[in-house]
């Protein structure tokens, strides 16, 4: 989970830049490139969003579900 994603889209977009100077950088630095993704993730859902559902019946206890990958 990503805590900030503005700032990942940032990276990606940086990574993607930075493939043009690929043949010039140190061995280290094109390992990770590597490692990132081709194309920025898709924009977030307006679905995505936090939601609540009243309980059916007497509410007993509060539950998290986390969807996603």
């Amino acid at each position: 989970m990503l805590p900030r994603p503005g700032l990942f889209r940032l990276a990606l977009t940086g990574a993607s830049l930075g493939r043009f100077a690929a043949p010039v950088m140190p061995a280290r630095l094109k390992a990770m490139l590597t490692l990132a993704p081709a194309g920025l993730p898709a924009p977030r859902s307006p679905f995505d969003r936090p939601q609540t559902h009243a309980a059916r019946g007497t509410r007993r206890k509060r539950v998290a579900l986390m969807t996603g990958c």
